[in-house]
């Protein structure tokens, strides 16, 4: 069961509980930012998601950053604890991550205050 207030999951790593967290406000707009600078790569002029070599290449490349940034920020933990961790118990740790950080909860939240900024600048109607 989460927390109401500060929500958190425990993942064990390398026989070691970790905390994993919801991030911080300045720590999750900059996961965002990432996210969408990444995810934007696969998305060509019309909005229609294209695979390409080149474009591939870009997001696997970006991936690290991202599931770095999200690793260490949501554990709290350093990079040398990061070298130490196996590619399976860092999957635990982001599953752990984004259950906590992209819940319905949250993404509905988002589209609210998306809502909000096109009815004020019009362009359109809030869904």
């Amino acid at each position: 069961m989460t927390p109401i207030l500060n929500p958190v999951r425990t993942v064990n790593v390398q026989g070691e509980a970790v905390e994993v967290r919801e991030l911080r406000a300045l720590d999750a707009l900059q996961f965002f930012k990432l996210l969408s600078a990444h995810a934007g790569k696969l998305v060509n002029d019309q909005g229609n998601i294209t695979l390409s070599l080149d474009r591939l290449v870009e997001l696997v490349s970006g991936v690290e950053e991202l599931a770095r940034y999200l690793l260490l920020k949501s554990t709290g933990r350093d990079e040398a604890w990061l070298r130490g961790v196996s590619f399976g118990e860092s999957l635990d740790v982001l599953d752990a991550a984004l259950e906590l950080n992209l819940t319905e909860d949250l993404l509905k939240k988002a589209r609210r205050l998306g809502d909000r900024v096109k009815a004020l600048f019009g362009q359109g109607k809030p869904s």
